[in-house]
């Protein structure tokens, strides 16, 4: 018999074929080859893929049939997420082409055990969902690893929800404490974040602000830093140690 987790991720798993599914029609479509037209021709890195819709686009950085190394995957899916505001359809495409990604942070999250959705496919949806609100909330940003960014950001969203939802039914906080979760205090992770935005272009480089970042607040190694940049890890510790010691002097 089946562990309770593993039931929860083989009910949930169908919330998100049927986002795929509702996907299909739309991703050939007129409508996908005008979006991808307009997107094409404010965004070389897309441009230069010669794709002719969004579908073949997002096949292109995500999923099985992906034809792009991570390095340029993501920076393709950071031209969508920048040049959303041209079509709601890229921005559509851009929650498509997390889907792989969002089903790793499902896991992490037990498919919602222990929080307040009752149901893997409603913690899904809430998932999806989450997921097109921060897509859409960073509409014209450009950063470096926009793909392992968005996740922590999605990631962080449901485990605030999981968290003030446990605080409530223990009764641990007053309702003002955990139903405001904007007054709560920050977690280290987002401290950090915070302190190298407002870093970034003075104190450090965009890039040495974006190497810490992805090492201490997104929790990437740096080993997969250098898979993910094509530069030696040796180099870009050197690089993230001083920036560390920049920011503490």
């Amino acid at each position: 018999m089946g562990t309770p987790t593993a039931h929860r991720a083989v009910v949930a798993h169908s919330s998100f074929e049927h986002f795929r599914a509702q996907w299909a029609p739309i991703a050939h479509s007129e409508a996908s080859k005008r979006a991808l037209a307009a997107l094409a021709a404010r965004e070389p890195a897309v441009a230069s893929l010669g794709r002719s819709d969004l579908g073949d686009l997002v096949d292109s950085v995500s999923g099985r049939e992906r034809s792009l190394d991570p390095v340029s995957a993501d920076r393709v899916i950071g031209s969508l997420v920048a040049s959303q505001g041209l079509d709601p359809l890229i921005a559509l495409a851009v929650v498509v082409a997390l889907t792989p990604g969002l089903k790793v942070v499902a896991r992490r999250l037990q498919w919602g055990a222990g929080g307040p959705w009752g149901h893997p496919e409603v913690f899904s949806g809430d998932l999806m969902t989450t997921a097109w609100e921060v897509v859409a909330a960073w509409s014209g940003r450009r950063r470096e690893f926009m793909v392992p960014a968005l996740l922590h950001a999605v990631r962080m969203r449901m485990s605030r929800r999981a968290e003030a939802w446990r605080a409530e039914m223990g009764r641990r906080s007053e309702w003002d404490e955990v139903g405001d979760t904007g007054g709560a205090e920050e977690s280290a992770p987002e401290q950090l974040a915070r302190v190298l935005n407002d870093a970034a272009g003075r104190v450090l480089s965009e890039r040495d602000a974006s190497i810490v970042y992805a090492h201490r607040v997104l929790g990437l190694t740096m080993v997969a830093l250098a898979a993910l940049t094509g530069h030696s890890r040796q180099s870009l510790d050197r690089r993230r140690a001083r920036a560390e010691q920049q920011l503490c002097a």
